[in-house]
C-alpha cells in the first residue's frame, strides 16, 4: 500500500533531522558527565579542606597525650596526683574537655573530673588495646563521664617497654570544625566514622535530621586502612542518589564522609540526562513541525487542491474545477494554469461534440421517421393491391410480403420513439409483430391457432433488431401457414430469452403439416430467408420435426452485442465484422 504524501514527508523529515537530535543528546550527555566530574572534584576539594584542620587537631592531641604519658604522676603516682595533673591539663586546654588514665585491667585509675574505678574492660576500644596497644581514635555519641558527643583519642602508655595502660583525651563535637558549619561553608554536610563504624554527626545536623537520612544507606560504614580520598555515588537512607566524598583523617581510625546539604543539587544521573536532552528533543520536534508545516503549505496542500479540481472535472462540476487554486509555489501554479487551460479546451470540445451529436441524433430520428413513413406507404399500396388480387395464391403472397415490410416498419417506429437511437426494445417490437400476425394474417384454412409468447426484456442494437424482426416475422408466418394446412386448432409457442453471457435464444414450436415440410425449413424460399437472417445475426439455427407429434421446433442462438462493440461494424455480427447479404 502506497503511503500518502504527507506521511512520506514526515518519515523523511524524521530521518533527515535525526542526526541533529542524536548530536544534541550526545553533547548533553557529555556536558552532564563533565558537570558531574566538576561537581565531584569540587566536593572532594571542600572535604579535603575541611579535614585538614581535624588532622592537625588530632596530631596535636596525640602529641599532648604523649607529654602527659611521660609524667610519672600519671602512670605511677597516686590516683589523686594523677587526677590533679589531668585536671590542670584540661583546665589549661581550650580544645579537650576530659582526660583519663585506664590501667591494664580496664579500670579508670584517674581522670580530670576525679572519677575513679570505672570499669571499661568490656568496651570495644579497650579490647582493641588489649589485643594490640596502639593509638586509637573513636567516635562516641555520649561519653560515660561527660555525657557529651566526643572524639576520644587513646594513647598507649609505655614505661621501660612495658604497657601500663591507655591515656584518653576527649575532644568535644563542638570543637570539631567539620561538624560545626559556619556561614559560607557551601552547604557541606559531614560526619565522622571511626574504625568500629560508629558515626558522629554535627549538633545542628543531628537536630535537623535525627535519623541521619543523608548518610549512605549501608548497615555500617567500615573504614579500610588503605582507602584514600575518593568520591562515590550511593543512595541515601531515603532512597535518593547522592554524591559522597570519603576523606581519611586518621588512617585506619577516623575518616570523614561528606555530601552537599541540598539534595536537589545532586540529582540522579539518568534524571540529569533526561533534563538535559529535553531541550534538544524539543528543538528537534519544533524543527520537525516547522519543516512539515512548510512542506504541507508549499507541496501537500497545492497537490490536494489540484487533485480536487481534477475530481470535480471528472464528475462534471466544471465551474468549480476550472477555478484558480489561489496561492501556490510557481511550479504548482504553472501546473494549475496548464490544467485549467486543458480543461477549458476539453470542455469547449465536449460542448461542440455534444452539439454535433444532438444534431446527428435529430437527423437520424428524421431518417427513421421517413423510412417508417415510406414503409407504411408501401404497405398501403400493397393493401390496395391485395383487394384487387384475383387468386388465393396471389393474396397469400401479398400478405406475406406485407407482413415482412410491417416488421421493418415496426423497428423503425421503435427507433424513432426510443430516446436512445442505438438501442431497440426487442420484446416490444416482437410483441407487436405477434399481435399483428395473429389478427391480420389471412389463413384461409379450417383451423385456428393461439400464439403464446414468453419474451424477456431485451435491448438490441438496430443492426441486430432489424434481422431479428424479419426472422420472427418469417418464422411466425411459416408456423401459421403450416398450422392452417394441418387443419387443426393448436398453439404456437414463441419465446425470446437471454442468459448472463449475453447469448440470446429464439424458439418457435408449432404443428407441421407433412404436406408442407418444404415450408417448415427443409427447402424453398422460407429456408433461404431464415438462413439469411440468422447469418446476419451471426448465430446458428437448428430445426427439428417430430413425426409422432407432428410438431416442429426451430431454435436460434446469437450473441447480443453491446452498443460500444458495434462501432465500425455493418450488417450482422461475426468474426470479420457485419456481413452483407445480397
Amino acid at each position: 500500500m502506497q503511503l500518502p504524501l504527507a506521511r512520506q514527508i514526515v518519515l523523511l523529515l524524521l530521518i533527515a533531522l535525526l542526526p541533529i537530535l542524536l548530536y544534541g543528546v550526545l553533547a548533553s550527555v557529555k556536558t552532564i558527565e563533565r558537570t558531574e566530574r566538576l561537581a565531584s572534584s569540587q566536593l572532594l576539594t571542600l572535604a579535603e579542606r575541611a579535614a585538614t584542620f581535624e588532622r592537625l587537631v588530632i596530631a596535636e592531641g596525640f602529641g599532648l597525650a604523649g607529654g602527659l604519658a611521660s609524667d610519672p604522676a600519671v602512670h605511677s603516682g597516686t590516683p589523686q596526683a594523677c587526677s590533679d595533673v589531668l585536671s590542670r591539663f584540661v583546665g589549661m586546654s581550650n580544645t579537650f574537655i576530659f582526660a583519663s588514665f585506664v590501667g591494664t585491667d580496664g579500670m579508670m585509675r584517674c581522670s580530670s573530673e576525679g572519677v575513679l574505678n570505672t570499669d571499661l574492660s568490656e568496651t570495644p576500644d579497650f579490647q582493641r588495646q588489649l589485643e594490640e596497644p596502639s593509638r586509637l581514635v573513636s567516635a562516641v555519641v555520649e561519653g560515660r563521664v561527660t555525657g557529651r558527643a566526643v572524639v576520644v583519642l587513646g594513647y598507649p602508655v609505655y614505661v621501660d617497654g612495658d604497657w601500663k595502660g591507655v591515656l584518653s583525651l576527649s575532644l568535644p563535637r563542638d570543637a570539631i570544625s567539620v561538624l560545626v558549619p559556619e556561614d559560607g561553608s557551601d552547604g557541606l554536610q559531614a560526619a565522622l566514622v571511626d574504625g568500629e563504624g560508629r558515626v558522629l554527626r554535627g549538633a545542628n545536623d543531628s537536630a535537623a535530621d535525627p535519623t541521619g537520612d543523608w548518610l549512605p544507606a549501608t548497615e555500617e560504614l567500615a573504614i579500610s586502612e588503605g582507602l584514600s580520598s575518593h568520591v562515590f555515588r550511593a543512595e541515601d537512607r531515603t532512597g535518593f542518589e547522592r554524591i559522597y566524598a570519603y576523606v581519611p583523617i586518621e588512617p585506619g581510625e577516623l575518616s570523614g564522609v561528606f555530601s552537599v546539604e541540598d539534595p536537589a543539587a545532586l540529582v540522579p544521573f539518568w534524571r540529569s540526562v533526561l533534563q538535559q536532552i529535553a531541550l534538544p528533543l524539543l528543538i528537534w520536534v519544533l524543527c520537525l513541525a516547522l519543516a512539515y508545516a512548510t512542506m504541507r503549505h508549499l507541496v501537500v496542500l497545492p497537490i490536494r487542491m489540484i487533485n480536487r479540481r481534477m475530481s470535480d472535472f471528472r464528475i462534471g462540476n466544471r465551474t468549480s474545477a476550472l477555478k484558480p487554486i489561489g496561492y501556490a509555489p510557481g511550479e504548482f501554479s504553472a501546473l494549475s494554469d496548464t490544467f485549467r487551460t486543458m480543461g477549458s479546451e476539453m470542455d469547449k470540445s465536449e460542448r461542440e461534440l455534444s452539439g454535433l451529436l444532438d444534431e446527428k441524433t435529430v437527423l437520424l430520428l428524421e431518417v427513421y421517421h421517413r423510412v417508417k413513413n415510406n414503409l407504411q406507404l408501401i404497405i398501403s399500396i400493397m393493401n390496395i393491391q391485395l383487394r384487387s388480387a384475383s387468386s388465393d395464391a396471389e393474396r397469400a403472397t401479398i400478405i406475406r410480403l406485407r407482413e415482412r415490410i410491417m416488421g421493418l416498419a415496426l423497428v423503425h417506429q421503435r427507433l424513432y420513439e426510443t430516446p436512445d437511437v442505438s438501442a431497440v426494445p426487442a420484446h416490444g417490437v416482437l410483441s407487436e409483430i405477434i399481435v399483428n400476425l395473429s389478427e391480420n394474417a389471412e389463413m384461409g384454412g379450417r383451423g385456428r391457432s393461439v400464439v403464446r409468447s414468453e419474451l424477456d426484456d431485451i435491448v438490441l442494437h438496430p443492426d441486430q433488431a432489424v434481422p431479428l424482426s424479419l426472422l420472427v416475422t418469417e418464422a411466425l408466418l411459416n408456423a401459421l401457414r403450416s398450422a392452417d394446412l394441418a387443419n387443426e386448432d393448436h398453439c404456437i409457442d414463441v419465446s425470446l430469452k437471454a442468459n448472463d453471457d449475453n447469448i440470446v435464444s429464439f424458439d418457435v414450436s408449432f404443428v407441421a403439416d407433412p404436406a408442407a415440410l418444404d415450408l417448415v425449413g427443409q427447402t424453398g424460399m422460407t429456408k433461404r430467408l431464415i438462413d439469411a437472417f440468422v447469418m446476419q445475426l451471426g448465430g446458428k439455427i437448428t430445426m427439428n420435426v417430430d413425426d409422432a407429434t407432428k410438431r416442429a421446433e426451430m431454435h436460434v442462438e446469437f450473441e447480443r452485442l453491446l452498443p460500444e462493440t458495434m462501432a465500425g461494424m455493418m450488417g450482422a455480427p461475426g468474426e470479420r465484422g457485419l456481413r452483407r447479404v445480397s
